[in-house]
C-alpha cells in the first residue's frame, strides 16, 4: 500500500510540511497538556484520522487547517 503523500510533490505539495505538521500537532497536543484522545473530543475527529496525522500517514483537510 502507498503512503499518502507519495506523489506529493509533482502535486505542488511539499513532503516537509507534512512531516513538519504531524510533528507541531504532536508538540502542540502536549504542550496543551493534553492526550490524542481529549484533542480528538475537541475537534470531533475519529482516532485513526488523529494518529493518521501525528504519524504523517494522513493529509489534514483545508477546512481542517482553517
Amino acid at each position: 500500500q502507498n503512503h499518502p503523500s507519495q506523489g506529493l510533490q509533482s502535486e505542488g505539495f511539499c513532503l516537509d510540511f507534512i512531516v513538519a505538521f504531524g510533528e507541531r500537532l504532536k508538540e502542540l497536543i502536549q504542550k496543551k497538556g493534553m492526550d490524542q484522545k481529549r484533542f480528538r473530543e475537541i475537534f470531533n475527529l475519529s482516532p485513526s484520522t488523529v494518529s493518521g496525522y501525528v504519524t504523517n500517514y494522513r493529509i489534514p483537510s483545508d477546512e481542517f487547517l482553517k
